[in-house]
């Protein structure tokens, strides 16, 4: 599903240049005409709003793909294209149930990378424990293929011969709904004592689901841990605030921000939206968000930086509420939990889980047999993930963007029973019931071009995924399967695939010069074109809005397109839209000296910074990326 993207309206003068570019384009009959001339008359209306001080510049970091979804980063405006999400390719089941400790595999899960392995955690349990949940490990080498070592320091069932690292007490009520073990983060902020490199949060009940307090453990290695306690919080939880949990809550380093963040749960119904006639139980989860309060801290140096452990950092006590069910686009049996937030390229991801309410009896009702009627309320339904982003451009108040209202991963297929509330083992796949997304994201090195995610899934819902399902229900199959994602793929900037074409125009742009010294400057896209589809580049210094440099078409499907231009066109100020120099024909029909160095451009633009404008016919565009290489390296 497509959205469209509005102009960046900050730039008073695009009411009047929008009518005169449609004006031009009817005149002159020529799309790309009518983009690079529309463009032009855009960069005097940016001159005039320069002159009174509105000149936003964006620098930019060498290496670093930019993401282009909205106008916080480097877009300025954009026309003709719309916002698109994307979905990844599943690539199978990774972990399987085949330990007793594992027949309640359950659906809270993370994956971390570390300098040589890949760390799946994964909630589990079995008929043997009857005091506590179990996070449980998986590694791998590649991502792939993935082992359960055995740690030897959890008991089950008389033996420590398993993979279990961590144990979350039951509550007061003596269930596993009483206690969970969350997100696993191999921290990647600065001046982390080796002791704290690995971070888990973990919840537990006081009580009647009242008093539930968010928690923190630490490793070194991410096999053997210990409780952290906050010296910033009265009880020693990270954040001072009850209710929190009952999801896998995540912790986050932000890197842009320098501080972390915490992504919980807030529970508060919509107003007006109902499940059914007489019962509002349909929506009540929403997800939420805590940032860390602002470092105080100095060295003695005089220097700002954050305190050495984690204990002493102070978390904001209310949550802003990030992601939840809107009247008018979401049934009020709908809601949302389990975060699963990523950072990544300067932009916060999440994928809660939408939670599609059943309606169904309540406790000690008779229809649906055991383990459903020892659970608490109704609380069963079918799941499949969603996706939002934000810059986190003020923190206090995030805003996240929901591109579609269509899952990024959909359920397998299959039908299930309404007796039992099983899907049919044999003829359903095996995560026909609900999907979950574990937190994290991690790349492979056998597929540099694309990210790998992981999910849970299982032939089971919500409601039937009870911490003793696999006794009562053991030929229900559940498991991990991979996500292979594009590179940066989770959204692009796309024209309709009808032969229309779009543009993107950037903010002026600021790269470290003195970085450059006997390297070259290079752009590269990660794009994808249809062969009949291109994209142009055309790099403008100076607010007459005339190309600098002109690209030759980029065509194809790449996560990292080097940009090639015209060398015999730099600086060419008498450009026209002439047909003999339209960017389509130009390798055909004019001279042509290839040329991927753009520094020279830098050095022109100064303080002023250069624009990129970025012209889209068929096709969609994910990334901008400056890459500095070796004058002379080979073109990728």
């Amino acid at each position: 599903m497509v959205l469209p993207v509005m102009i960046d309206h900050h730039h008073h003068a695009h009411s009047s240049y929008d009518k005169e570019a449609k004006r031009l384009l009817t005149q002159r009959g020529s799309v790309w005409c009518w983009i690079w001339t529309a463009v032009g008359l855009w960069a005097v209306a940016a001159a005039a709003g320069e002159s009174n001080g509105t000149k936003a510049v964006y620098r930019v970091v060498l290496g670093s793909p930019e993401l282009v979804l909205d106008t916080v980063g480097i877009v300025d405006a954009v026309e003709g294209v719309t916002l698109e999400q994307h979905t990844p390719q599943k690539s199978g089941m990774v972990i399987a149930q085949d330990h007793p400790w594992e027949a309640g595999m359950y659906f809270y899960s993370s994956v971390v990378q570390t300098e040589n392995q890949i760390m799946l955690y994964y909630g589990c349990s079995g008929p043997a424990n009857t005091t506590a949940n179990f996070l449980c490990v998986a590694v791998s080498a590649d991502g792939i293929t993935f082992t359960k070592p055995t740690i030897g320091t959890i008991e089950y069932d008389g033996s420590t011969a398993n993979n279990i690292v961590w144990a979350t007490p039951y509550g007061p009520q003596g269930h596993a709904g009483t206690g969970w073990s969350n997100a696993v983060l191999f921290d990647s902020a600065p001046n982390v004592p080796p002791a704290e490199k690995f971070k888990m949060l973990f919840d537990t009940d006081q009580g009647e689901f009242a008093g539930r307090e968010l928690l923190v453990a630490v490793s070194s290695d991410g096999l053997h841990w210990a409780q952290l306690l906050m010296s910033t919080s009265a009880n020693g939880a990270v954040v001072p605030r009850t209710n929190f949990g009952d999801t896998c809550a995540a912790l986050v380093w932000i890197e842009r921000l320098g501080r972390y963040a915490v992504f919980g749960r807030h529970d508060s119904p919509t107003v007006g939206a109902v499940c059914v006639a007489g019962d509002s139980y349909g929506n009540f989860r929403q997800v939420a968000m805590v940032i860390e309060a602002t470092h105080t801290e100095t060295n003695h140096h005089g220097e700002s930086e954050p305190p050495v452990s984690f204990s002493t950092r102070s978390f904001n006590e209310t949550p802003t509420v990030v992601f939840h069910t809107k009247l008018g686009v979401d049934p009020g049996c709908v809601d949302y939990y389990n975060p699963s937030p990523i950072d990544r390229s300067g932009v916060t991801f999440i994928f809660p889980a939408a939670t599609r309410h059943l309606n169904q009896p309540k406790k000690n009702g008779t229809a649906f047999p055991s383990p459903y009627t020892s659970c608490r309320t109704m609380n069963d339904g079918m799941l499949d993930v969603r996706m939002a982003f934000s810059r986190l451009a003020d923190p206090s108040n995030a805003t996240f963007t929901r591109v579609s209202t269509a899952p990024v991963v959909s359920r397998g297929m299959g039908s299930r029973s309404p007796s039992t509330g099983l899907f049919n083992v044999a003829g359903s796949d095996w995560d026909a019931g609900m999907v979950f997304m574990a937190t994290g994201i991690v790349e492979l090195e056998s597929e540099p071009w694309h990210m790998s995610m992981y999910y849970f899934g299982g032939q089971v819902t919500h409601g039937f995924e009870a911490y003793h399902l696999g006794e009562s229900y053991p030929d229900a199959i559940r498991g991990y399967g991979r996500l292979k994602w594009r590179r940066d793929g989770f959204v692009s900037l796309s024209t309709p695939f009808d032969g229309s074409v779009g543009s993107v125009i950037t903010k002026p742009i600021l790269i470290n010069l003195a970085s450059l010294a006997n390297m070259e400057l290079r752009i590269l896209l990660n794009v994808e074109t249809s062969v009949s589809g291109q994209v142009l580049v055309d790099v403008m210094v100076g607010s007459e809005g005339l190309p600098h440099f002109q690209s030759l078409p980029v065509v194809g499907n790449s996560v990292q397109a080097t940009v090639i231009f015209n060398a015999s066109l730099v600086g060419n100020a008498n450009f026209t839209c002439g047909v003999e120099n339209q960017p389509s024909a130009m390798p055909d029909q004019v001279d042509v000296t290839l040329q991927t160095d753009v520094s020279a451009a830098v050095r022109l633009a100064g303080d002023d910074g250069l624009r990129l404008r970025i012209s889209l016919q068929d096709a969609r565009l994910f990334s901008v990326t400056f890459v500095q290489v070796p004058v002379g390296s080979p073109v990728s």
